[in-house]
Formats: structure tokens, C-alpha cells, sequence
């Protein structure tokens, strides 16, 4: 079985894995503008499917964090999500929302620090910094996770960074559920 691994962001893209783990194709989301384009993603996801020739493909889309804020990004966040459903529906491709929390700890765990009695006291300013420096080491790590996977499938260099970061949380979202939900079902070994 195929998987197909979707970063929603417009800086995201999608990334088509075959049973064995080797890349059949990759592309940047599509984007008119700066906007979303609905036809170009189904284009996309065409081509995708021409690739596969009639073998069974499943996708596995990164579930927004943003589900219940109410920010202009959680409102772009859905626009991608609502096209990327309908693309994925109009085609007939199954798939299946994948949360962060789930996913990026296998392939970028957090390094471990102090907690409870032995944690130092962080003020609120001392809290948000820490989590912003979290959080880009974390995309650091599933670029390095993504480059180690597929060190040539993908031209790496050549794409800018946050490109580069939306393609490698593509990939690593199609290689999640290659190994542990299509190999899980189907009773094979990962």
C-alpha cells in the first residue's frame, strides 16, 4: 500500500510513499498567490494517483492544532484543511488525520529536562521563550529525521527552509503511517 503524507500549511506539500519506503513523488502545496488553489491540489493529488496505477493509496493529512482557536491562522489553517478534504473526497482517497503529539515524538523526541520539585521557577516571559525555542528545535529535528530517511529522494538544498520544513513534515507523516497504521492493519512487522 501506498501512503501519502499531507502537510496542510501553504508552505506544506505532500509526499507519496510506496509499501517499501521508497519516494514515488513530492510537491509543494499548490498555491495561487499567495492563496490556497483547489484545482492545483486536486491536479496534485491526480498525479498522485496516476503515479500509483490502480494500487491502493491511503493518506494521512496532519490534524491542525488550530481546530478550536479563533485566529486569522486557524482560519487559513481550516481553508487548507476544508481543500485538501475536498480534493481528497472528490478523488475517493482514503484518509485519516494524524496529531502532532502523536507523530513528531518518533522522529524528533524532545531532549528531557527537569520537572516538578527539581524544574526551576520560570516566570511567564521565561515559559513563552522556552516554548518557542522548543518548538523551532523540534522542526530543526524533523528536517534533520526527514533528510536522514531520504537523503536524495527529495532535493533538499534546493528548496528554502520553510519549504524544506513543510515537505520533511510531509514525509515523515507518510512514513509514520506506512510503518505503524498500514503495517498495524495489514499484521506485518515494523
Amino acid at each position: 500500500m501506498n501512503a501519502l503524507g499531507i502537510d496542510l500549511g501553504k508552505h506544506g506539500g505532500l509526499v507519496l510513499l510506496a509499501g517499501d519506503g521508497t519516494v514515488r513523488c513530492w510537491t509543494r502545496t499548490p498555491l495561487s498567490g499567495k492563496e490556497y488553489d483547489g484545482r492545483g491540489m486536486a491536479a496534485a493529488l491526480r498525479g498522485v494517483l496516476d503515479r500509483c496505477s490502480g494500487q491502493e493509496i491511503r493518506a494521512f493529512v496532519e490534524a491542525p492544532a488550530t481546530f478550536n482557536q479563533r485566529t486569522p491562522q486557524a482560519l487559513v489553517t481550516g481553508i487548507g484543511v476544508g481543500r485538501w478534504m475536498q480534493a481528497l473526497d472528490m478523488l475517493n482517497v482514503p484518509y485519516q488525520f494524524v496529531y502532532a503529539q502523536t507523530w513528531v515524538p518518533v522522529f524528533a523526541p524532545r531532549p528531557k529536562r527537569a520537572r516538578g520539585k527539581d524544574a526551576p521557577a520560570e516566570t511567564l516571559e521565561q515559559k513563552k521563550a522556552r516554548r518557542q525555542r522548543d518548538h523551532k528545535d523540534s522542526k530543526e529535528r524533523l528536517m534533520v529525521a526527514a533528510r536522514w530517511l531520504q537523503p536524495t529522494a527529495v532535493p533538499w538544498d534546493s528548496l528554502n527552509k520553510v519549504d524544506r520544513s513543510g515537505i520533511a513534515d510531509a514525509l515523515l507523516l507518510a512514513e509514520y503511517g506506512r510503518r505503524y497504521i498500514v503495517h498495524s492493519a495489514t499484521g506485518a512487522d515494523h
